[in-house]
């Protein structure tokens, strides 16, 4: 319950005050489908899917991408309850690894801290990005030369397609269960 509660508390932070300041009170990610161990969510009224996962391991690390077509734009979270250090404000440079799908280098964060967790936050342009982290074998994560965190990104191309159908069907206004 725990995972679930940090997510929805993610998901809030990265909608107002990352992704689409001008919705802030429009925090209403529902569940959407479960593709393997990623759940995707989508949020009709800012136009917006996310896809998410959690790692059993040190610090039980959370990786949490919102992806919204309308603006092109791809949201990474990354969170873990072992990066007690890392202080809301700390905006440290990164750089991804996905090992076989690309690269992105000296990356700006921002970071915060919920109840059990701690942050970090980047944005990308969203096609480029979503193309990356579907062909992503892992996600290597550095801080000059400091391992961040190295995760395999098992199903993270069957996780990108259905978020990328989940923001179509968005954008076009088809439920996909107009009977639930």
């Amino acid at each position: 319950m725990r995972f679930w509660g940090c997510l929805m508390k993610f998901r809030k932070f990265a909608l107002c005050c990352i992704l689409l300041p001008q919705v802030a009170e429009a925090s209403n990610f529902k569940d959407w489908r479960k593709v393997g161990d990623w759940e995707i969510t989508r949020d009709t009224e800012a136009q917006a899917c996310q896809l998410s996962t959690m790692y059993e391991g040190d610090g039980n690390t959370i990786v949490m991408v919102t992806y919204t077509p309308s603006t092109d734009t791809a949201n990474l979270g990354i969170g873990n309850k072992g990066w007690s250090s890392l202080k809301e404000g700390d905006d440290p440079k990164v750089s991804i690894d996905f090992g076989v799908s690309g690269q992105w280098s000296d990356i700006s964060t921002k970071s915060f801290v919920t109840e059990d967790y701690q942050w970090l936050t980047m944005n990308f342009d969203g096609a480029d990005f979503m193309k990356d982290f579907a062909g992503a074998s892992l996600l290597h994560i550095t801080r000059g030369d400091v391992v961040v965190d190295k995760l395999a990104m098992n199903g993270s191309r069957a996780a990108v397609m259905a978020a990328i159908e989940c923001a179509n069907g968005i954008n076009k206004g088809i439920a996909r269960d107009p009977f639930k």
